[in-house]
């Protein structure tokens, strides 16, 4: 009888709290869907391939008024230039990178999905299939709405490898998905 009377009662508090969230972090979780594209930057990348292309599957939660935690993943695809094609060493040059952020939102508490925002972001970095790296990516962007992102971005790897020290700056644009209905009605 009392195991019944203490489930009952962590039951009533977990509705209370999931309501009391829910109504404080209405914009909620969502999962964003973006495509990319960058310029390498750095000497060795920069002679050997173009501007890649890609996409980037975002989770996000919301952790405050503004504040939203990040996990992702992103593909780029850089398609090797025309003189390095023809010598049959190049091809393209696939990255992965896996990261977490932070995001932060600089716009009022009841619109926390509209306006600028900064996003820092840190994880790990594969080219091709050699090569893996710490990577560093700091985004900023506006949003619209909350539903469409529009975000630039660098990323820079720490290895000390020539194949994987890169440097990109890219721009960007996501579509966002709340799993709760949020984000504005604007």
């Amino acid at each position: 009888m009392k195991i019944h009377k203490t489930l009952m009662a962590c039951g009533v508090a977990a509705g209370l709290v999931h309501g009391e969230l829910k109504a404080q972090f209405a914009h909620g979780p969502y999962i964003g869907l973006e495509v990319k594209t960058a310029v390498p930057m750095n000497k060795t990348f920069t002679r050997d391939f173009n501007q890649g292309y890609g996409f980037l599957l975002k989770g996000a939660a919301q952790i405050g008024d503004r504040a939203f935690y990040t996990m992702s993943m992103d593909y780029m695809l850089h398609a090797a230039k025309p003189e390095k094609l023809a010598t049959g060493l190049f091809k393209t040059k696939e990255v992965l990178t896996l990261q977490t952020g932070f995001r932060y939102n600089f716009v009022k508490e009841e619109e926390a999905t509209a306006g600028f925002f900064v996003e820092p972001q840190i994880g790990w970095l594969l080219v091709g299939k050699d090569y893996n790296t710490f990577a560093y990516t700091p985004v900023v962007g506006y949003s619209f709405g909350g539903k469409f992102d529009v975000s630039a971005w660098y990323r820079g790897t720490t290895s000390g490898l020539t194949a994987a020290r890169l440097k990109m700056f890219g721009v960007a644009v996501a579509y966002n998905i709340f799993l709760n209905g949020g984000g504005s009605e604007d």
